[in-house]
């Protein structure tokens, strides 16, 4: 059995030594010299890393995977790498971001925080540009250095800020993952589709309900509880018991076949918080209320945008 992870940082962690490329002595070496706390004093259970969603339903099946979960990069970057790596999968477990990242030939994570950060040149932020000029991210932008990489993140939020049509980016995720399912039809691939975040559409746009295979009814951001990355036991934002529930409910579809299009509801995982008012939206707007204008990601966006199938 062979079996793909596409997707964003939530598929991202794939066991121990990943995600591959990253470079944590650099990581760490950054973290001193600046005075941050990335996991430096924390305690790590010994095996935290043997319990990444991924790995566990690859095991469970003793499966050749394929790997193409890459932080902070827009779905596009992420599926290009699939293209390049594909190996005929059974099964593809599909976990597509949020539309805003800007696909760019660099390959960059240009998403909001990475703008941001960079800029406005936080302490946080000085880590980010000399990891991005000398870490995972050096292979693929073949080598820019730190004062290419700041011009490129000034130009790319001007264009975020001045010219980008916000709802023809929607559009134009909707489109790819169109072109995408209508390829794994074709292919006749079983797949599974997991947002990552809330469904961005507006409101005269129709769901994305793929054919390839179901799409579940929640997205991870919410189950996760929009935790930060940078926790050091949240690979794939996830804890521990969450990585292994989401293996669970992954090996259940494959070992029953369940992959009919539709909308395949997962509270039987995850079941949802019932202590919480509005559960469906309410870590998407505690996100946006944090910020003193409503953005998502850097970019402006309004809450009817976030619409739920």
């Amino acid at each position: 059995m062979k079996i793909a992870f596409v997707g964003d940082s939530f598929c991202s962690w794939h066991g121990p030594g990943t995600p591959v490329g990253e470079d944590f002595e650099l990581g760490m070496e950054l973290s001193k010299k600046y005075g941050l706390d990335i996991g430096q004093d924390n305690i790590i259970p010994d095996d935290h890393d043997q319990h990444d969603w991924p790995a566990l339903v690859t095991k469970h099946f003793d499966a050749i995977p394929t790997h193409c979960g890459i932080m902070g990069v827009n779905f596009y970057h992420s599926f290009e790498f699939f293209q390049q790596k594909t190996k005929d999968e059974d099964y593809i477990i599909f976990c597509p971001t949020e539309p805003y990242r800007l696909i760019n030939k660099h390959k960059l994570p240009i998403n909001g925080t990475w703008l941001n950060e960079i800029i406005t040149q936080t302490t946080l932020g000085k880590w980010v540009l000399d990891y991005s000029a000398d870490g995972a991210d050096k292979v693929r932008h073949k080598g820019l250095n730190k004062e290419q990489i700041m011009e490129i993140a000034v130009g790319a939020k001007y264009y975020g800020d001045n010219i980008m049509d916000a709802d023809a980016t929607l559009v134009t995720h909707h489109a790819l993952l169109m072109y995408v399912d209508n390829m794994m039809v074709e292919k006749g691939k079983k797949c599974l589709w997991l947002n990552s975040f809330p469904e961005f559409r507006l409101n005269w746009m129709k769901p994305f309900i793929p054919r390839s295979g179901p799409i579940g009814d929640r997205d991870l951001f919410s189950i996760t509880k929009g935790r930060d990355h940078i926790h050091p036991l949240a690979r794939n934002h996830m804890f521990k018991d969450e990585q292994i529930t989401m293996s669970k409910m992954i090996i259940d579809m494959i070992e029953n076949d369940r992959f009919q299009p539709g909308i395949f509801s997962m509270d039987m995982w995850f079941p949802k918080d019932e202590n919480l008012e509005n559960e469906r939206f309410y870590y998407l707007k505690k996100t946006l209320d944090a910020k003193d204008n409503k953005e998502i990601d850097g970019f402006p966006v309004e809450l009817d945008r976030f619409i739920y199938p």
